[in-house]
């Protein structure tokens, strides 16, 4: 994911963390580094609705607040930001437990609406079902801008209001592995959606995920590139991401243990890279698959590994490529590349969260989306049975634990991981979206639960 500048100076704990889309100098309604409404943290989709329902969160006037943002999300229904203000709007006048999500911000506003998706579709679930022990769900929002600095000076304001009980967040492997003992000395749950880095795994008794561990997207991949009875790999890796290191070394170690090789691995983060040069001087040395561990941040060269590529070899790779933008340029020449992904759409006909989502967005959501309404889920199931934030912890630390999730139940295994499996996605024509190529779930493709094996120590 990329690490642009934060646009306004980062306040420190005295102070609110400003969103880089705000356009006021009015304080928020709360004493936190975040937004409950009082505020815009992403810059799209806004409207003059949307605003004249900020203001009047700023001024506690709730009611004309909930008038406003439903004027707002009428011309702009794909708007998660208003839909968490409304619910805050309508929450704040009564008796409600707050927790906090956070969000890269400007530095990634498609991955911060995905992610807002998720929360929201939890949060109005919750509330317009009784809420929780008589108590409605705010959430605060937070932009970490993606950046390490930045993402632990948030967890420090977050540990340091009292009144937030557990965290939706972060997003890059890095960044939640720099705050995971912020969080852990503020005993303050933490659950990432997107984090999927293996050496996350037991970091903190007070960080948990609901992404599978690099460990088992990883060997799924590998084992898939076998079963073609291919075995040589050119790797195309970040060395500056943690998630990719951390994939590459999975993907790697499971593809020799299954008497294959890597051919060469390349830095996509290196000046001088070449994806053409890089593919041609493999292919001379054998490879006969490509695995493209990039991150989102480096998803442009890793597209361009793609054109270059032109079908010679297959293609394998992490979550970071399902992503409408490979839809959009590579097209034709990403035809048959393998993902796995925590989730499709399509995987399980059965499920009814697709209809429930298609319902509130008026249109499809991405398993980050998903992972994000699910670590939601499993806060608040935390929240109704022990409200506090050492309480949530030992909930979630329960091997009995169980929250109801948007496909599979949500549960975790010692160390904070979830268990959870893998589906394996291609690329293929299709007219879902509007690129003629579309994601879709590996035919015969059946996804199983994980072994032992494939779960950290």
């Amino acid at each position: 994911m990329s690490k642009l500048n934060l646009l306004l100076p980062f306040l420190l704990s005295v102070a609110l963390l400003p969103s880089c889309a705000s356009n006021t100098n009015q304080p928020d309604t709360q004493s936190f580094q975040g937004s409950v409404g009082g505020r815009l943290m992403i810059s799209t989709p806004t409207t003059p609705e949307k605003q004249a329902g900020i203001t009047a969160i700023q001024q506690k006037d709730y009611a004309n607040a909930k008038v406003k943002l439903e004027e707002s999300l009428n011309a702009k229904l794909d708007d998660p930001e208003a839909r968490i203000y409304l619910n805050n709007a309508i929450a704040l006048s009564g008796n409600h437990f707050k927790l906090a999500v956070v969000i890269p911000g400007e530095s990634d506003i498609g991955m911060s609406k995905e992610i807002l998706r998720g929360v929201a579709q939890s949060q109005q679930e919750t509330n317009q079902n009784s809420g929780v022990n008589g108590n409605q769900i705010v959430y605060a929002i937070i932009a970490d801008n993606d950046n390490v600095d930045t993402g632990k000076e948030v967890a420090r304001s977050l540990v340091n209001e009292k009144e937030i009980l557990g965290v939706v967040g972060h997003v890059s492997s890095g960044v939640t592995l720099a705050a995971a003992e912020i969080y852990g000395s503020g005993k303050l749950v933490a659950i990432s959606p997107i984090s999927s880095a293996v050496q996350l795994s037991n970091k903190s008794p007070y960080v948990f995920r609901t992404i599978p561990s690099d460990a088992i997207a990883g060997k799924t991949l590998a084992a898939h590139i076998v079963k073609q009875n291919r075995k040589a790999a050119i790797v195309f890796f970040n060395s500056e991401s943690e998630y990719s290191k951390s994939l590459k070394a999975e993907f790697t170690n499971n593809l020799t243990q299954n008497n294959g090789r890597v051919v060469t691995e390349v830095d996509i983060a290196n000046p001088n890279f070449s994806a053409a040069q890089s593919l041609e001087q493999a292919t001379k040395q054998g490879a006969d698959h490509i695995f493209l561990a990039a991150n989102t941040g480096t998803l442009d060269r890793a597209l361009q590994v793609i054109t270059a590529n032109a079908l010679r070899l297959p293609i394998v790779a992490g979550d970071a490529l399902y992503s409408p933008k490979t839809l959009d340029i590579s097209r034709q020449q990403s035809n048959g590349m393998v993902i796995a992904v925590p989730w499709h759409i399509l995987a399980d006909l059965s499920s009814t969260f697709p209809d429930r989502a298609q319902k509130l967005w008026k249109g499809d959501v991405s398993w980050r989306t998903v992972t994000s309404y699910d670590a939601s889920q499993a806060l608040i199931a935390g929240l109704k049975q022990s409200p506090t934030r050492e309480g949530i912890q030992q909930v979630l630390s329960d091997p009995k634990f169980e929250a109801i999730g948007a496909e599979q139940s949500v549960k975790f295994v010692p160390g904070g991981d979830r268990r959870s499996s893998i589906q394996l996605v291609t690329v293929a024509p299709g007219k879902r979206s509007s690129y003629g190529f579309d994601f879709i779930p590996l035919p015969n493709y059946v996804k199983p639960l994980p072994d032992a094996s494939m779960l950290p120590d």
